[in-house]
């Protein structure tokens, strides 16, 4: 299988033409691009789609790229980069968190701010209300890493899979 990124708006018979070198399809073909892209409108596919090319339709090797080989190891390479960099920043951003999080828990201890919320309910309430804020706040991002944690072993799984799919 062969990729393909359109340069400009095209149509499918149009693309069909440009990619088999000029020549006119034989039947089916279309229909197979067709089912091999069901994320494109066949009247009109937007400049920077990205479509899959059967290999076997007549089509000329020089205007698409294999997504086997080197295509492919690039776009894993890319994938999983930015999967690493977005979990660098999550946790980087969590980390952050339980630090302002460990702060405001100990001011939020301290004798004189107990003392003085004990003396005064509407404090003593907007100080509950931050601490459970603050805790939910943990919890959510704690949740949060997990989830990304998920999504890079899936990404990686998922990526195996296309890649023996692929050969």
């Amino acid at each position: 299988m062969r990729t393909f990124i359109t340069d400009k708006e095209i149509d499918l018979p149009s693309l069909g033409r440009r990619l088999a070198g000029g020549v006119e399809l034989r039947a089916g073909v279309l229909d197979r691009l067709a089912a091999l892209n069901p994320h494109i409108d066949v009247r009109r596919i937007e400049a920077g789609t990205v479509l899959f090319i059967p290999d076997d339709a007549g089509f000329a090797d020089s205007e698409s790229a294999s997504v086997s080989g080197e295509a492919f190891g690039r776009l894993r390479e890319e994938l999983l980069e930015s999967i690493d960099a977005a979990s660098a920043r999550a946790l980087t951003a969590h980390e952050a968190l339980l630090g302002e999080g460990k702060e405001v828990a100990g001011l939020l201890k301290s004798a004189v701010l107990n003392r003085a919320a004990e003396a005064d309910p509407e404090l003593k309430a907007q100080v509950d209300e931050a601490v459970a804020t603050f805790k939910s706040d943990q919890q959510q991002a704690k949740e949060a890493a997990r989830t990304l944690s998920t999504l890079q072993e899936q990404a990686v799984a998922e990526l195996g899979l296309l890649a023996r799919l692929l050969g």
